[in-house]
C-alpha cells in the first residue's frame, strides 16, 4: 500500500472530537469519531459509519500535545480514504482543505511535527 502522507505524524496529542458532520446534497449527518494520526494537513478518524472518498466533512475537535495549553481545532476537510477495521468501525483518512500554509505552519509548529522540506 502507498503512503499517501507528506507531513509526518505527530506524537500522540490529546484530540477529543467534539463534532463531526458530513454535508452530502446539503444534508448534514453527525456523526460519532474518535481521532489519531493527527499531522498539521489532516488526521484519521475511526468512525461507526463508512464514507465515501471526496465527501465533505466539519471537524470541531479540542487538541493538546502534552505540556501545551489546549486548543481548539476547527476545520473543513475531504476525505481521502474509508478502511474497514474491528467490530464494525471504519477508519477514514481526513485531509484539511481549508488552512493556509501560514495556518498549517503554526500548527505543524504547535503539535511539534517536522513540517515536510
Amino acid at each position: 500500500m502507498d503512503e499517501r502522507r507528506r507531513l509526518p505524524r505527530c506524537i500522540d496529542p490529546i484530540v477529543v472530537v467534539h463534532q463531526c458532520v458530513v454535508t452530502h446534497l446539503g444534508r448534514e449527518t453527525w456523526l460519532s469519531a474518535s481521532a489519531v494520526d493527527l499531522s498539521a494537513r489532516g488526521v484519521s478518524l475511526v468512525l461507526n459509519d463508512s464514507l465515501d472518498a471526496g465527501e465533505s466533512v466539519y471537524l470541531l475537535a479540542s487538541i493538546q500535545p502534552e505540556g501545551k495549553v489546549p486548543r481548539d481545532l476547527s476545520v473543513n476537510g475531504i476525505t481521502a480514504y474509508c478502511r474497514p477495521v474491528t467490530d464494525g468501525h471504519w477508519r477514514v483518512g481526513l485531509q484539511f482543505g481549508d488552512l493556509t500554509a501560514e495556518e498549517v505552519h503554526d500548527l505543524a509548529v504547535y503539535l511539534d511535527c517536522p513540517e515536510e522540506t
